[in-house]
């Protein structure tokens, strides 16, 4: 794996008409910056529109409102809208691209984007071509690509088409509570491809790598997401992208990290694990990252699988033993050197029971003449047959030589049923790396420098090839663990690890310190093709060699849990001393008489295990923060919500004047909505439809009385509510003379826009389904009028909210927030008392009986809950840290009944959000 895939969000770093935002966290040089130091490409996608999964699919929230036309359309208020923030990402990115001496290699178009005008709004190609040439314009030389939702061959040619055209798979859904029920593997990419763009590579811009876990009490949790998509998944459905002869793939997701803030989207809650072989928490799930990254190694390894056709039946057959289920293969070849490689798995690519067989390859006359063997070969010698296990897929590889960069390339393989791992120079040698279950018996036959000589083992079986007898064969016996030597010399070294072991074997590239010459040092077949293998480790983050003092440096991770040999393979022939983390673990000085080409050292963690306890919080304090529902309660300084019209195409359905957050400035987070009235004794209740999205609520008072909450839903993507219509009764005793105020508190709990965020583009592709009515779309009090709303939201609205460090998604309108309470740099030691969350809101006086006594009761509102926490981060430790809510008698992060909701800040940033029945 090379590359990675990066959103843009318009959003985040365009919150408000002609202001952009790309310091901190949004800047872009730090990111180009550091991909070139670790040897990564990148492919941006800067939208405009980006995602279904964010709030409005990344465009911004003051464009719902302030555009007057179709979004994602040739509109020219659209138009207006997005062509200034993709000339600032084009000119910001232009200086990074390949062609410039930078990492980025494409920049996407948009995003999932149907072509049509039969559905929809119309202007979508013209809204396109318009993108290209601010794109081009902007001075982006790399290929423009699309993403296609499907198989639609939207934008393959014609107006606004890309430079190259590619499609999402996601062919396993997205149901985690039933995750080890699979679907079919899609086996019609490659004839889709070959009618709709063959003259361009088969591209998979979003592959399947994990799914997301919706709200809801019924949600199963991201970890059946990482089941439904395991290694298994990632062995059979990854292999069936290269039979089908992809050539340009990207895994959606390899890290969905946390959607902090007012970022998501209504359907998913704050985290984007995604269930992806890397966790929210960084933490790695060992067989998913393993099997990625087994994959990753054979790509970078074999550069003659780059080119490769798909061979007809007829050279080749599969041949299952007697019970066996069928199988399926592709054979992929190389026509500049006949390389071949099979790939299989079971026709059915659900099943979970095993299979085993052998093929026979015809060979061409010039394959025969290139190794001197026969016409038929058949695999494989030694062993009865070849394994394939249920959800199981294997590439046999046949006739490969040397690596590149070779003085003369040479024959080293002949067939191997056992996965290449790695293949390539190391320290002036050959290095080939088998691997396979240890579970199964394993075969290949290499071309050795001295005929029959591998290294003594009880697992290994050799045979001098029938047919040819310059060719060794090693049969691998079920029962190998751990890494294997199997030959060594002075030009050549070939060793197997079975497959659970290949989970802690490392391949980095190895930097050479000193004077660069490259001009891209860092990145492999590209600059430096120098590395070393690493076996043991839990982690290898980085390799270096410098030739001034001659020392090896290891930077890595250990188990702390388990001692360990480290193994290092490859090691530069001048290497004096080995450090690991800057401490020298091994010196070789003039007196070491071994070879230094693979060394063992024994190691365990020189840092005690972190302790995993629970830390419970303590201490904290609390603060009222609904100040807006006491009497005499002042808002003259709220925005008046008067207007009368509305952009969104979602028009009020009562009431005098539009009260849409978006409409005035307020656009995430909490928004407060006050409407006065005079007092009139018949005016009895009013009925209110109110607009969050999903899993939304929103509380209701009449002067400082509260009425009831109404909540919107969403149980695992069913039974979904995101607009509520009800009627508020007032109290006896509630109103008084002159004017009073119903006061709602809209909640935002999570995604979109005000509220719940702003919905995606999906409903038929009805580009406005990410202008939602975020707000009270109908208002009626019963037997009066409301004199006028007011209206606050976040402090300054998305034009001059005050923190723009942490960003226009990172807080709302509470008063709290508006106060800067959850920022450190703004402390207010004023009015706190000692309270704890466990003991809900505080009791408040609401009367005085009729004998005179107090009564008091827990009232519904707003508090702030803080305290301090001090961390000891030890230096070198890479130190993942969760903030688990726990109900007394539940475990942790599960549902209630009790309907609270909960933010989290950290130091002002806004990291999760908890709606206590929901999830």
């Amino acid at each position: 794996m090379n590359a990675i895939s990066v959103y843009v969000h318009w959003g985040l770093t365009n919150p408000a008409p002609g202001i952009f935002d790309f310091e901190e966290y949004r800047a872009l040089e730090p990111l180009f910056t550091m991909a070139m130091e670790i040897g990564l490409w990148i492919v941006l996608r800067p939208g405009p529109y980006i995602n279904a999964e964010t709030t409005g699919g990344g465009i911004p929230h003051w464009v719902t409102s302030y555009v007057s036309g179709h979004l994602r359309t040739n509109d020219t208020t659209y138009y207006q809208a997005w062509r200034p923030y993709i000339d600032k990402v084009a000119e910001l990115v232009a200086p990074y691209q390949i062609t410039r001496g930078g990492p980025v290699i494409a920049v996407q178009l948009e995003n999932e984007y149907v072509d049509r005008d039969d559905v929809g709004y119309p202007g979508k190609r013209e809204m396109m071509n318009k993108l290209k040439v601010a794109m081009k314009s902007g001075g982006i030389e790399v290929p423009l690509t699309i993403n296609d939702a499907y198989m639609g061959a939207n934008y393959v040619n014609g107006t606004g088409s890309g430079d190259i055209y590619g499609f999402d798979a996601y062919p396993q859904g997205f149901d985690c509570a039933h995750p080890h029920n699979w679907k079919p593997v899609v086996d019609t990419y490659t004839e889709f491809h070959n009618r709709a763009n063959p003259h361009q590579p088969l591209y998979i811009p979003e592959f399947q790598g994990g799914a997301y876990d919706p709200w809801g009490p019924g949600a199963p949790g991201y970890e059946s997401c990482a089941v439904l998509t395991n290694a298994e998944f990632e062995s059979v459905f990854h292999l069936s992208l290269f039979a089908s002869n992809a050539k340009m793939i990207n895994i959606y997701m390899i890290y969905g990290g946390t959607s902090w803030g007012h970022l998501p989207f209504p359907g998913v809650y704050t985290s984007y694990d995604y269930g992806a072989a890397i966790a929210e928490n960084r933490d790695i799930r060992p067989e998913k990252y393993a099997e990625i990254k087994r994959q990753g190694f054979f790509l970078r390894s074999i550069p003659d699988f780059y080119k490769t056709d798909i061979l007809p039946g007829g050279s080749w057959k599969i041949m299952e033993s007697s019970g066996s289920p069928p199988i399926a293969g592709k054979f992929l070849q190389n026509p500049d050197n006949e390389s071949g490689f099979l790939i299989v798995r079971h026709k059915d690519s659900t099943l979970t029971e095993s299979s085993s067989f052998h093929i026979k390859i015809t060979v061409s006359p010039r394959l025969q003449s290139q190794w001197n063997i026969p016409e038929v070969l058949q695999i494989p010698q030694l062993a009865r047959s070849i394994s394939l296990d249920g959800r199981q897929s294997k590439i046999l590889s046949t006739f490969l030589g040397s690596p590149p960069i070779s003085p003369l390339r040479r024959n080293t393989l002949l067939y191997s049923t056992a996965a290449i791992l790695l293949h390539g120079w190391m320290a002036e040698r050959e290095v080939l790396i088998f691997t396979g279950d240890s579970s199964q018996d394993h075969e290949f036959a290499v071309e050795l420098p001295h005929g029959l000589n591998v290294t003594p083992h009880p697992f290994l079986q050799t045979s001098i090839h029938p047919a040819q007898g310059r060719y060794t064969i090693v049969h691998i016996l079920q029962g190998l663990h751990g890494i294997v030597p199997v030959h060594e010399s002075d030009d050549k070294a070939i060793y197997f690890v079975d497959t659970a072991s290949s989970s802690v074997l490392w391949a980095p590239i190895l930097q050479i310190t000193g004077p660069e010459s490259l001009p891209f040092p860092n990145f492999w077949s590209i600059g430096s093709n120098s590395s070393i293998a690493v076996h043991g480790p839990a982690l290898v983050r980085s390799t270096s060699f410098s030739p001034q003092n001659n020392q090896l440096r290891i930077v890595g991770d250990l188990d702390p849990n388990l001692s360990i040999f480290l193994t290092i393979i490859g090691a530069p022939p001048t290497t004096k001393s080995i450090t690991w983390n800057g401490q020298e673990i091994g010196y070789l000085g003039s007196s070491f008489a071994g070879d230094r080409f693979r060394l063992s050292f024994p190691m365990h963690s020189k840092v005690a295990p972190p302790d995993y306890r629970t830390q419970e919080l303590t201490d904290w304090e609390y603060l009222d923060s609904l100040p807006e529902v006491n009497r005499g309660f002042n808002d003259s300084g709220w925005a008046t919500a008067n207007h009368t019209t509305t952009n969104l195409a979602q028009k009020p359905y009562s009431g005098k004047h539009v009260l849409y957050g978006c409409d005035y400035g307020f656009c995430e987070g909490v928004v407060i909505w006050r409407g006065h009235f005079n007092f009139k004794p018949q005016s009895n209740g009013v009925t209110l439809t109110i607009n969050g999205g999903q899993g939304f609520a929103a509380s209701i008072y009449i002067n400082d009385i509260f009425i009831r909450t109404t909540y919107g839903n969403s149980s695992s993507n069913r039974n979904i509510v995101t607009e509520t219509t009800e009627w508020y009764p007032f109290p006896n005793g509630a109103l008084i003379e002159g004017e009073n105020v119903v006061t709602v508190v809209q909640m935002d709990m999570i995604h979109r826009k005000d509220n719940m965020g702003l919905d995606e583009t999906w409903n038929r592709w009805d580009t406005d389904g990410s202008r939602s009515p975020r707000g009270i779309r109908g208002y009626e009090l019963r037997n009066g009028q409301f004199l006028y709303w007011k209206v606050q939201g976040k402090l300054g609205g998305y034009r001059s909210y005050p923190d723009r460090k942490r960003g226009v998604f990172n807080e709302g309108g509470l008063h709290g927030e508006r106060m800067g309470w959850h920022r450190p740099e703004t402390p207010d030691d004023q009015g706190w008392f000692q309270w704890a969350p466990q003991q809900g809101l505080p009791p408040v006086t609401r009367w005085v009986d009729s004998n005179d006594v107090v009564q008091m009761r827990s009232r519904s509102g707003v508090g702030f809950f803080r305290t301090y926490i001090k961390l000891d981060m030890r230096p070198g430790v890479d130190t993942m840290q969760t903030f688990e809510f726990v109900e007394k008698g539940c475990a942790a992060n599960t549902p209630t009944i009790q309907p609270y909701r909960a933010w989290l800040f950290v130091n002002g940033w806004m990291m999760g959000k908890r709606i206590a029945n929901l999830g």
